[in-house]
């Protein structure tokens, strides 16, 4: 069975896709939604998930994109820890963390807090 998060995930990814997915796409982000919520819970929450000013937070780590992640584990900074898990892994667990695909493009970035409610200025009219 699935947990809050790692549905969450599966449906981001479903909503993804244009189109109804397939069984057999439903059947792969259904897998990689678990594998990546195991792999997330057994080596990253202890590290990813309280505060720690060494770390990226699970919050800012929802912001970037799979394929950021899943570079960090394979050449970047996180390839040490990216070297204990299969390649499967580490794709399921960048999927997980984002809600997005790998070579999806990145979504922008949403507005800082404070600036939520702030006026937007009106596009002038066409004429």
């Amino acid at each position: 069975m699935l947990g809050a998060g790692a549905l969450g995930s599966f449906l981001l990814c479903a909503a993804a896709f244009a189109q109804q997915p397939t069984p057999e796409q439903m059947k792969i982000m259904m897998k990689g939604a678990a594998e990546g919520a195991r792999t997330w819970a057994a080596l990253c929450e202890s590290c990813h998930g309280p505060p720690n000013p060494n770390t990226p937070p699970r919050t800012e780590l929802l912001a970037m994109t799979a394929d950021h992640i899943y570079e960090s584990l394979t050449v970047g900074k996180m390839k040490v820890m990216g070297d204990t898990i299969s390649d499967s892994e580490k794709r399921s667990v960048s999927m997980y963390l984002t809600g997005k695909f790998l070579n999806a493009p990145p979504l922008p970035p949403a507005p800082p807090a404070g600036d939520a409610a702030a006026p937007q200025e009106a596009p002038p009219p066409v004429r």
